[in-house]
């Protein structure tokens, strides 16, 4: 069966393709079906992972998986959580980047003591 994975990142089908292959699913990007990335307007990782899947399944007709994810740091509130993949960016055309995310958080949490985060990850089938 075919399922469309609402996303363009090539780690993330890589690893779900490996799951998914030996159950029959032939997982196909979305950029190869001509769907562009949706916006993630939403305060919730599930909110934006359920925008993603559905607007994939519109577009294709196709079942959709997507997700959302993200670092979750006690000191700043629970920040950058669902702006974590752009935390750095400082035009929202500029290219998202893990590196200079990083170095931004690092920077931030300067000498806190208080270093403690989580990652919350959210997957969801249309």
């Amino acid at each position: 069966m075919k399922l469309v994975l609402a996303s363009i990142n090539a780690k993330k089908l890589k690893e779900l393709d490996a799951i998914l292959a030996p159950l029959g699913w032939e997982l196909i990007p979305q950029g190869q079906l001509g769907v562009e990335e949706c916006d993630e307007p939403h305060c919730t990782f599930v909110e934006n992972a359920l925008e993603k899947a559905r607007h994939a399944a519109r577009i294709t007709g196709l079942p959709a998986l997507a997700d959302d994810s993200g670092l979750c740091v006690d000191a700043f509130g629970g920040a950058p959580g669902v702006h974590s993949a752009r935390y750095a960016q400082a035009t929202p055309d500029e290219a998202k980047c893990d590196a200079r995310n990083n170095a931004k958080l690092l920077a931030e949490l300067g000498e806190r003591c208080d270093r403690q985060a989580h990652f919350v990850s959210v997957i969801v089938f249309v």
